[in-house]
């Protein structure tokens, strides 16, 4: 059952505990969920989302969303809102709602997942101190959340990052700009790297350096020109990271070549 956590006398916001067991329809309203215990699935525009703890809920208006069973046992806050509440600016603010609409906790920054999990403390709050601090709270978390390009899978910012890392190999990529590429965050790029190949992006950048030099040796140039080649900024990154890479230190057509 829900109880009211706070409501401004305008009606642009309400702020609840708790889930409709049946569904939502928003016909004016935007809504967002943070899950912190229960379970369930919800589905909304033909497609199905499973509700963790943690979880991230997001509806747009038009929006009618369905809960399945079981999911009236899940706690949570809810933010039932118009635009006209937020604090900010409004078109950046409500961008996430033209996106996904759940989020698992490993989709989120630590930043953000600690953020969420202090919305849970409007329950203790009275409505004359809830309701600022949820307005505050609220526009705080769509900031996260429209600073982030929302993919919905690992697979697809992988490949845009591995492909931009191939074709700018010799640059000097740093993480921002490859996540901006990839279009997700800094966090998500690296969690997407160490599950799926066990690699950071900086560890993948310099194997397909090392890639790259192979040929250059065999071809006689001398090692300390290949790793300046390839984009590597001094010799002794080349020469170890090569190493690591190869199990061999690099050796072009006159010999092995040591670091300095």
């Amino acid at each position: 059952m829900a109880y009211p956590i706070g409501r401004l006398a305008t009606d642009d916001i309400e702020v609840t505990g708790a889930l409709p067991p049946r569904g939502i329809f928003c016909p004016r309203t935007y809504y967002i969920a943070v899950v912190f215990s229960g379970h369930g699935v919800f589905s909304v525009g033909g497609q199905s989302y499973d509700i963790r703890p943690d979880s991230l809920l997001l509806l747009s208006r038009g929006d009618i969303c369905f809960f399945g069973a079981g999911t009236e046992t899940v706690e949570c806050c809810v933010f039932s809102f118009m635009p006209e509440c937020l604090w900010g600016e409004r078109e950046q603010l409500l961008k996430p709602f033209g996106g996904r609409r759940c989020y698992a906790a490993a989709d989120m920054s630590e930043e953000l997942s600690a953020h969420l999990a202090r919305l849970w403390q409007l329950r203790a709050t009275g409505e004359k101190t809830a309701v600022p601090l949820a307005r505050l709270m609220l526009s705080e978390t769509l900031l996260h959340l429209s600073e982030t390009e929302h993919t919905p899978t690992a697979e697809g910012a992988m490949a845009r990052a591995a492909a931009y890392l191939a074709s700018h190999a010799k640059e000097n990529i740093t993480l921002d700009r490859l996540s901006d590429e990839a279009g997700v965050s800094k966090f998500y790029l690296c969690r997407a790297f160490r599950d799926e190949c066990g690699l950071t992006p900086h560890a993948y950048l310099g194997y397909l350096r090392v890639l790259m030099a192979e040929p250059l040796l065999e071809s006689g140039m001398g090692a300390k020109e290949v790793g300046e080649a390839v984009g590597f900024r001094d010799y002794s990154t080349f020469f170890r990271t090569y190493k690591k890479v190869t199990g061999r230190a690099p050796t072009a057509a006159g010999g092995e070549e040591t670091p300095e």
